[in-house]
């Protein structure tokens, strides 16, 4: 069985929708409101967690922070990284790109694009 996506991004919408459509394709996900509680999250289950979805602004710790945690974290650093944000300015993309995020992809995305966006980092067995 595949692991599962990991969903982080403060709105309780944007989560619920993302979980939908993945739910939809058959994939389990796991959500958090904050880069933080990804981190929790992350550090008690990080075997199971094959792909994760950040928003990039966030309270407490936003989505680059997390990246750059994970990304110096030998356990998490293969794990990869899309950031869905509504940042189309390309400073803030390269910077996430820069840090290691696998891919973007700019709010609000349809399903389509979402599916698409995350094909190439999705593990399937």
């Amino acid at each position: 069985m595949p692991g599962k996506i990991l969903i982080v991004d403060d709105s309780l919408l944007i989560r619920k929708v993302t979980t939908q459509i993945y739910s939809k394709q058959g994939y389990v996900t796991v959500e958090a409101t904050d880069g933080r509680e990804a981190l929790k999250i992350l550090d008690e289950s990080f075997k199971d967690i094959m792909l994760i979805i950040t928003d990039w602004n966030m309270p407490n710790m936003n989505g680059y922070e997390l990246l750059v945690q994970i990304k110096k974290n030998k356990k998490l650093c293969h794990i990869p990284i899309i950031v869905a944000t509504t940042e189309t300015e390309k400073g803030s993309i390269n910077k996430a790109l820069k840090a290691g995020a696998a891919d973007y992809i700019i709010k609000p995305f349809s399903a389509h694009e979402l599916l698409k966006t995350t094909a190439n980092y999705i593990i399937t067995q």
